[in-house]
């Protein structure tokens, strides 16, 4: 793969017509690498001198002359309304676990595209790695394989419902991804304007077995969706070229999918890297385990990527229990080298750790050096999120503020994120402050809370799904409601059926066998263990546009 840039040349409307130099990975170009300029080598303007029109870099393409990876240098990429080549899907993750009891996998995932531009051109990314974490300062191996190679084969259902479209791997319908990296597709021409939905179908083999992504990433069998993995140690039909598929979801909740999905666009696009908080920990694992007010239509999970769904391509990079310490140790080795090469396809990063180093007791200075480290890692515009509270503790399971307690690491988490605020790391280019929307106050250390629960205090239940009231005072209004029963919160517990006679309800959980029990209806907190944003917070940040993308740079 030749690392020498590549130009694209528009005609008046601006069409990209051509490339500078035209399909030629050995001819050496006039911009040098990591540096946007235009075909004369001025530095200034960035404009095709044959149409006045804008030009976008890339440093790093295919056999064919096809860019791969966008250029380190994307300051003015997405935010000047530059085409470059890279991320343009939604729900992109990487994996975080390895199944070493299936060798064979199907599946399919729907996915959104966010690239504005006409002329369709596309490429998925399949990996065959997975995230692993060390202890506090001793980061460990950071990423690691299946101990064997991948294969794989895909194909692009778009219009959904209608149309499959193989994808190849070197002119093959069969790739191979080496053990402990990821294969990059050929590219197909295949027009799926921004907004479109379309559905990536894989079938993997591994004799070490698969690395798998959690959350609805994963599985996500709801009806706007109907995503599915099926897993097993062998026997499994390649379905990839069948249309309408039927693939009966394998239990465990963990899947097989694209961790990125290529094509040319002039939005910013988002490499999210982060801890537990980004992967989605404390949001309801499926749709149909969550209350319906929580429920994303576009399969998104947690604070971050419900936020970004909507707004641009992003790539999940996670790891629960993941430290900024850890990164900062390894991020220029083989440690973090395959996310590093995923997050070039990004235009932008956003970098969320710090919660569980503050938990682990590293200090403000600590933490403003790590980040420090990272963002000079990384190579384009890093952007960061205020750190949300963490260790926080309560006596009636964060329903109120006065009940809440802040985490021992709360001073060195206000002291950080002040920082971020007067822009006193100067390494990143910017922050997101989620913490103005999920903090009681300013510097509480502690979660925002909502009084709006009505209480039913005669409930008896039997090991069931069903709670009766004596007095019959369940009404239709609380359908769909969040609930907690005596002092159990149920994560993402809500009344999925109430009885005409207002005598029983149905909730989508088991509940306690006990009379006397106090049914809390409406019953919503930002948070289920003092640590992950869940029920109500997880869409707050969207909803209030604290994470709003236009203001990357």
């Amino acid at each position: 793969m030749s690392t020498s840039p590549i130009i694209g040349r528009y005609d008046a409307s601006g069409n990209l017509i051509g490339l500078i130099p035209d399909n030629a990975p050995s001819h050496t170009p006039h911009v040098p690498p990591n540096t946007l300029r235009d075909v004369n080598n001025n530095p200034a303007g960035l404009v095709d001198p044959a149409t006045g029109l804008p030009v976008a870099v890339s440093i790093a393409y295919d056999s064919s002359g096809n860019p791969l990876i966008p250029s380190g240098s994307m300051a003015a990429l997405g935010a000047s309304g530059l085409l470059y080549y890279g991320q343009a899907a939604t729900r992109c993750k990487l994996p975080t676990a390895i199944d070493t009891a299936n060798k064979q996998a199907r599946g399919r995932r729907t996915h959104t595209s966010q690239a504005n531009y006409s002329k369709g051109r596309w490429q998925i990314v399949v990996p065959n790695f997975y995230q692993v974490i060390g202890s506090i300062g001793s980061p460990g191996v950071g990423e690691a394989g299946p101990g064997a190679p991948l294969s794989v084969t895909a194909a692009i259902e778009y219009p959904i419902g209608a149309t499959l479209t193989q994808v190849t791997f070197g002119g093959s319908a069969t790739g191979t991804a080496a053990d402990k990296s990821f294969v990059v597709s050929d590219g197909i021409s295949l027009a799926i304007p921004k907004g479109e939905r379309f559905i990536v179908h894989l079938f993997q083999s591994c004799s070490g077995g698969l690395v798998t992504q959690t959350g609805p990433e994963g599985q996500l069998a709801s009806t706007v969706y109907n995503d599915a993995t099926q897993k097993a140690a062998s026997g499994l039909t390649d379905t990839t070229m069948v249309l309408g598929q039927a693939i009966a979801n394998t239990t465990g909740g963990t899947g097989v999918g694209c961790c990125a999905i290529l094509s040319w666009t002039t939005a910013p696009s988002v490499f999210m890297a982060g801890d537990s908080i980004v992967n989605g920990t404390g949001d309801g694992a499926y749709p149909q385990n969550s209350y319906p007010a929580a429920e994303n239509a576009y399969g998104a999970l947690g604070v971050f990527e419900r936020a970004l769904v909507t707004q641009c391509g992003y790539i999940i990079a996670a790891m629960p229990g993941e430290f900024a310490c850890n990164i900062a140790l390894g991020i220029g080795t083989s440690y973090y080298a395959n996310r590093l090469a995923l997050s070039k396809y990004c235009s932008h990063v956003i970098g969320e750790w710090g919660v569980n180093d503050f938990n682990g007791g590293r200090t403000t200075a600590n933490m403003a050096a790590d980040v420090a480290t990272i963002a000079n890692a990384f190579g384009q515009p890093v952007y960061w999120s205020t750190s949300t509270p963490c260790g926080v503790t309560s006596t009636d399971n964060y329903t109120t503020y006065a009940n809440q307690t802040a985490g021992t690491g709360n001073a060195n988490r206000i002291a950080f994120n002040q920082l971020l605020r007067t822009h006193q790391i100067g390494a990143l280019s910017g922050f997101f402050d989620v913490c103005s929307v999920l903090e009681q106050g300013r510097d509480s250390g502690k979660w925002i809370t909502y009084q709006n629960a009505r209480v039913v205090a005669d409930g008896s239940a039997t090991n069931t799904k069903v709670i009766s009231s004596a007095t019959a005072a369940f009404t239709p209004a609380d359908l769909g409601q969040s609930i907690m029963v005596s002092s159990s919160a149920f994560n993402q517990a809500y009344i999925v059926d109430v009885a005409a006679n207002g005598g029983s309800a149905t909730i989508n959980q088991y509940l306690p066998t006990g009379t006397g029990l106090t049914v809390t209806i409406g019953y919503k907190n930002a948070t289920a263990d003092g640590n992950h944003p869940g029920q109500c917070a997880v869409n707050v940040p969207a909803s209030t546009g604290v994470l709003n993308i236009s203001r990357l740079r």
